[in-house]
Order: structure tokens, then sequence, then C-alpha cells
């Protein structure tokens, strides 16, 4: 039980990170509309997805949460690990796009 709980907690943490914290905040989502679509990048933003999602990054490419595809919301933080945090944490570089396959 404690397991799925760590699990459920891992993937809340990663959507908040990257929505901001609760569903219903829709000032927040703005400024994350923002900062996700504007071509000016905001490089403390990328340095504090690195700080708090490379981890699990790293993790997810390694397959440590091929359950997580389970769920919706799961399925939704994958996606987010595998595709669009990598374009903030690793800007610039390969390692960028190195996940693609496995958002698909």
């Amino acid at each position: 039980m404690r397991k799925n709980t760590l699990k459920k907690d891992a993937i809340k943490y990663v959507l908040e990170c990257w929505f901001g914290i609760g569903p219903e905040n829709l000032v927040t989502l703005e400024q994350r509309f923002d900062r996700w679509f504007n071509p000016n990048y905001d490089p403390e933003f990328d340095q504090e997805l690195c700080r708090k999602l490379e981890h699990y990054v790293i993790a997810a490419r390694r397959g440590d949460f091929k359950d997580w595809a389970l769920t919706a919301r799961g399925c939704l933080a994958l996606v987010l690990l595998f595709d669009q945090v990598p374009r903030n944490i690793y800007r610039g570089t390969w390692d960028a796009f190195a996940s693609d396959h496995l958002a698909l």
C-alpha cells in the first residue's frame, strides 16, 4: 500500500511541477503557457525543472515507471517526462529529444 501511495505522490508531484499547484489554478496555468510557448525562454524555469524533475526523467527513461501507463494521470506524467521536460532541462542538446520515441 505504501508503495502505491509513493507512486501516486510522484505522479502528482510531476504534474504539479509542470502545471502548477491545483487543477483549478488558471492563473498559474496561464503563466505556465507563457513559459512553455515563449520563444524567449526562461533559464530559471529550466533550472527549476532540472532540479525538481531530472531524476524522474532519468528513472522514466530507464523504465522505472512503466506502470504509470496504467492510469490517465500517469500517462500524462510520462509524456511530460519523455517529451516536454527534456526540452527544457536539456535545451539545445541532443538529449532534449532522446526520449521522443518513448513519448509516442
